[in-house]
């Protein structure tokens, strides 16, 4: 607390320029509107700059008054971007939301710490409120429709500044790590791979090695077997993978309970199928993808997993069988366990159509793209006094520029994903606008939902699913938060109905992106635009958070993981799969491989993108939006939830097979921010 002779400010920074002798004045205000003297501060860029006020400066306001308003100016060769101000004193402790740019000559109001539903507020309120919201719509415009889900037409000067540490954070280490790994420890690095040892050779210094390398181990091939089975549960890419329940789906891929006898064992497909035992990994979205990279291949297999339920076994999930391509012909067979290093090369193959699937799917389609028109819409249609507004806020933290970057370096004709996978750039967008068309709030984007159409809820028939337990605890305390949070502003439907804001804001988010303002064409939102039901908003802010949090850490944060070893997880594989089951070798396997440049490339970008820098769930200082005392203690509810949560994880960890952390919440962001 400040001595109670003065005021202490704190101004907290995401960018300012000069980086040197910037400038920047504030002034602040008593409830009676009265000001104090003009206050110099010299700010510092990605932190808090303090400055403690003597009483006289304070003489038209005094030492005991309440501070409830701030302005703030930039000096005339400074241009800096505010998050927010704290000021303190023996009779104040406000914290004031700012974000935004802040530039000579131009006096800025922090905006007030209010938060109100605009039915609730007077005429004049009001009438501020939407001149506001009309200058950001100017700001926050959709861009022309592409297939895609709906982006902003251009980079907000808002997002961009304030995101500008992050996003040149991210653009440079990119640059250092790929080309300190080339020009240093390796500055003469081979064209093409000629062994799995030399492969190997390649870590050390600037790369650890990944997990994928160290489970490597082609001597214990049922080993082998259980961590590739363990890729379709816990890996990038665990929301594929689906309950067998029709014997015809099993004779789509050509094989018998005769052909996986040694697998099964006595029973039968319809007996396997009864007791909830088989499983299928189907990626038939990716069958003739019409735009993959040139003189490249892309597969669209199918998986068949079994759970092996055997006295003395544990029910874990194993691969009995492989079809690399979805119509059964003779240069299309089915591989077995049984069938050596044709069946190594199989699940290589396997892995690199669902690398495919995660990444253009999974990671950037429906997570980084879909959250974007999201965030768009909320800036376009709740006020920044909207309680729903300050709830959202830290889940939006650098996304837009997060995309604005990968738009520019990774995934623009020619860009790092344009040449480490397949698809390549056109086809990975290709999939994207495929997928979208089946894309269903209410069922792919709430998990509850997802696992039962799945029918992968049942823990006892498929155990060892730890990404589905982890992420329902998760997604069970967001839910909690949701609904206290929002029954703290809407006590009934009226209270809803009422609110035009979130109405219009709900309208938008189901109108197409082709509509004349544009919208986020989202299908399956509860109420379809018309909320009605408080259950229905609750559902669709879980589904958001939750979206934005867990479901981007779980496609993100293992990447370097499972992609940093090119065989375990390959985003490109040269040549042809394999057509028959002749006998192969290691060095068929080899041949598949990517140049080493190319190798190298996928270990930088995916060692960048699996590093996490921002607060965790439930963290909310780097957007401090939420200030309503009882809705601060909803918040520390939740971060009290989310800690008992971490702790059940952490705990569980302890006694599998295969740990699983990345929706632990104490490694989840709040937000897509890289």
């Amino acid at each position: 607390m400040a001595n109670v002779e003065g005021y202490v400010i704190k101004v907290y920074i995401a960018q300012v320029t000069p980086l040197k002798k910037a400038e920047l004045s504030v002034i602040l205000f008593d409830d009676c509107d009265s000001p104090s003297d003009e206050i110099a501060m010299n700010p510092e860029p990605f932190g808090c700059s303090t400055v403690v006020v003597p009483i006289t400066k304070m003489d038209k306001i005094g030492s005991d008054a309440r501070i409830v308003k701030v302005k703030i100016r930039a000096g005339k060769k400074t241009t800096c971007y505010v998050d927010r101000i704290e000021v303190k004193s023996k009779y104040t402790n406000a914290n004031f939301g700012v974000f935004c740019l802040v530039e000579y000559p131009n006096w800025t109001f922090a905006p007030d710490t209010d938060t109100s539903l605009p039915q609730n507020n007077n005429t004049e309120s009001n009438k501020k409120r939407l001149e506001t919201l009309q200058k950001t719509r100017k700001e926050y415009k959709f861009k022309k429709p592409d297939g895609l889900p709906a982006q902003v037409d251009k980079m907000p000067k808002e997002e961009k500044f304030s995101s500008q540490y992050g996003a040149e954070v991210v653009g440079h280490f990119i640059k250092a790590e790929f080309t300190k790994f080339l020009d240093g420890t390796f500055k003469h690095p081979k064209h093409t791979v000629q062994s799995l040892e030399d492969l190997t050779s390649l870590y050390g210094g600037v790369f650890n090695k990944p997990e994928g390398l160290t489970r490597w181990n082609l001597s214990n091939k049922q080993e082998m077997d259980l961590i590739f089975a363990n890729q379709r549960i816990n890996g990038l890419n665990p929301s594929v993978i689906q309950l067998c329940t029709d014997p015809e789906y099993i004779r789509k891929i050509g094989v018998s309970a005769e052909t996986l006898k040694p697998f099964i064992g006595e029973l039968t497909i319809e007996q396997a199928i009864g007791k909830k035992c088989l499983y299928i990994c189907d990626l038939k979205i990716l069958q003739n993808v019409r735009h993959p990279k040139k003189g490249f291949t892309v597969c669209a297999p199918i998986g068949l997993f079994f759970v092996d339920k055997k006295e003395g076994k544990d029910g874990r999930l194993k691969p009995v069988a492989i079809q690399l391509f979805q119509e059964s012909a003779p240069y299309n067979p089915v591989f077995l366990p049984t069938d050596g290093w044709s069946w190594t090369i199989a699940k290589m193959w396997f892995n690199n159509a669902d690398a495919s699937y995660h990444q253009s799917i999974t990671h950037l389609g429906f997570t980084h793209l879909l959250m974007e028109g999201v965030a768009v819409t909320t800036h376009r249609q709740l006020s920044q006094h909207h309680p729903i507004f300050k709830m959202l806020a830290p889940h939006f933290l650098f996304l837009i520029a997060i995309n604005n970057l990968a738009r520019s370096q990774l995934v623009n004709p020619g860009g790092i994903i344009d040449r480490i996978m397949n698809t390549g750039i056109d086809g990975c967008f290709e999939l994207i606008t495929k997928r979208l068309t089946e894309w269903r709030m209410d069922v792919d984007g709430t998990l509850p939902v997802d696992l039962v159409k799945r029918g992968v809820e049942d823990t006892t028939a498929l155990p060892n699913y730890h990404f589905r337990d982890d992420a329902l605890r998760v997604y069970d305390a967001i839910y909690t938060y949701a609904t206290d949070y929002v029954k703290l502003y809407y006590k009934d439907s009226g209270d809803l109905e009422g609110d035009w804001e979130i109405q219009a804001w709900a309208k938008e988010l189901t109108a197409k992106r082709d509509s004349k303002d544009g919208g986020c064409g989202l299908q399956g939102v509860p109420g379809n635009g018309q909320l009605k039901s408080v259950d229905d908003l609750i559902t669709i802010l879980t589904s958001i958070i939750y979206t934005c949090s867990a479901g981007h850490a779980s496609a993100n944060f293992a990447q370097y993981d499972e992609y940093g070893f090119q065989p375990n997880y390959p985003g490109l594989l040269q040549g042809l799969p394999p057509k028959d089951k002749s006998e192969h070798f290691e060095k068929d396997l080899v041949q598949a491989l990517p140049v080493v440049k190319t190798i190298l490339e996928t270990m930088a970008i995916t060692k960048v993108l699996s590093a996490k820098d921002t607060k965790s769930l439930g963290d909310f200082e780097e957007v401090p939006t939420i200030s309503d005392e009882k809705a601060l203690k909803i918040v520390q509810r939740f971060r009290e939830n989310l800690a008992k949560v971490s702790k059940d994880i952490e705990t569980d960890n302890a006694n599998r097979k295969f740990q699983y952390t990345h929706v632990d919440p104490k490694f989840v962001p709040n937000a897509i921010s890289i």
